[in-house]
């Protein structure tokens, strides 16, 4: 999981493996979340 934090909001990415059992394999992001400051819930 990629994780950033700013005084805005904080985002997480969360990162997948094709394959886990090849070395080099392609990453992908599936899905990406926020939460947003002053504004309650998950985006």
């Amino acid at each position: 999981m990629n994780t950033r934090i700013t005084k805005d909001a904080m985002t997480a990415d969360f990162r997948t493996l094709d394959y886990v059992t090849t070395p080099g394999a392609p990453v992908s992001t599936k899905a990406t979340f926020a939460i947003q400051d002053g504004v309650p819930g998950l985006q």
